[in-house]
């Protein structure tokens, strides 16, 4: 019996003597240091798992899939860029264009059913996007016109497709995947919100 009491009172010594060293071996601030590689991307490049780059519009079967919103005569469909790792205090600028050959190259895989190519002029979209310093992403808008949307008969039963790429950092590098992000509007699901 005395050997077991005699152990019970090492034991809260043992304990502030951990704690002491656990305590002193963090110092403050640590936690935020930088880590990670910084490569920029596109989230909605990922939206399918990583099986394609396919991002549809509406996403799901309500206007609470929060991948579009409607303003005044525009259909805004979400996207947006990210930098991984954790770099603090490190914004950067990235232009924004499209690549009609992705989309084209989508639209003829078959993957998508009664496809065609989202004309020009009924889309607007950012020539750049700039990311403040404090953050890691951005999101911008592709802008397309409801009144043409709406009232297009060509366009009932088709999937409008566009592709919007990232390119040319100010900072950092481009991710080798997921920079490319085929958005694809389903003409006859979309038009209720409308």
């Amino acid at each position: 019996m005395k050997t077991h009491i005699k152990s019970y009172t090492y034991f809260p010594a043992f304990l502030i003597v951990c704690i002491s060293l656990l305590l002193s071996g963090c110092e403050k601030g640590e936690g935020e240091a930088d880590y990670g590689f910084a490569y920029i991307y596109m989230p909605q490049a990922t939206s399918s798992g990583g099986v394609n780059n396919l991002y549809l519009v509406p996403s799901g079967a309500s206007e609470l899939t929060y991948n579009f919103s409607i303003e005044k005569d525009k259909l805004n469909i979400l996207l947006g860029v990210k930098r991984s790792g954790k770099l603090s205090n490190e914004g950067f600028m990235i232009e924004v264009k499209t690549k009609e050959e992705e989309a084209n190259q989508a639209i003829a895989s078959g993957e998508l059913e009664n496809a065609i190519l989202l004309p020009s002029e009924l889309y607007s979209l950012p020539t750049q996007v700039i990311v403040p310093d404090d953050s890691d992403n951005a999101t911008f808008y592709l802008s397309i016109d409801i009144a043409t949307l709406k009232n297009t008969p060509s366009f009932s039963g088709h999937k409008l497709v566009v592709a919007v790429e990232i390119a040319n950092p100010d900072k950092f590098e481009l991710s080798d995947k997921n920079t490319c992000t085929v958005v694809v509007i389903d003409v006859d699901a979309i038009r209720p919100y409308l």
